[in-house]
C-alpha cells in the first residue's frame, strides 16, 4: 500500500496545554507545533 494514501485510525486525541486546541490526526498536531512551537500535547486514548 502506498503510504501517502495510508489511512490514520483515531485511537488519540491530542490536546495543547498551551493553548488548549485539540487534534484529532497526529499530522496536524505536527503542523501545530511547526506553526505555533507549542510543544506540550497532552494524549488521551480512546477507549
Amino acid at each position: 500500500m502506498n503510504p501517502k494514501l495510508a489511512i490514520e485510525k483515531l485511537y488519540k486525541i491530542y490536546y495543547s496545554m498551551q493553548c488548549k486546541s485539540v487534534f484529532l490526526f497526529k499530522s496536524d498536531v505536527e503542523d501545530h507545533r511547526e506553526m505555533s512551537g507549542h510543544d506540550d500535547m497532552r494524549v488521551q486514548p480512546l477507549r
